[in-house]
């Protein structure tokens, strides 16, 4: 059972870098859009797609998390069995 905590693919890791480089190309694509060397219809959309990777990538984050605790319980309640 222990083998399902500690994230052993570095799922949350690679999650958690995935909403970091989505907040750096966002920052990088409003100073362009400042600096007029991008259209506005070009910012909101990448923008757009940035939020919804960001999002989807929270909710695999919640969904591993919850997981884990679920795993943690399960352990727990074998635990309390086998005492």
């Amino acid at each position: 059972m222990k083998e399902h905590f500690n994230d052993p693919d570095g799922e949350l890791g690679r999650l958690t870098n995935q909403i970091k480089a989505n907040d750096q190309k966002a920052e990088t694509l409003m100073n362009l859009v400042k600096e007029g060397l991008i259209d506005k219809g070009l910012y909101i959309n990448q923008t757009a797609e940035l939020e919804q990777s960001t999002h989807q990538c929270q909710q695999q984050i919640k969904q591993i998390n919850s997981n884990n605790t679920d795993n943690a319980n399960n352990l727990e309640d074998f635990r309390d069995l086998l005492r």
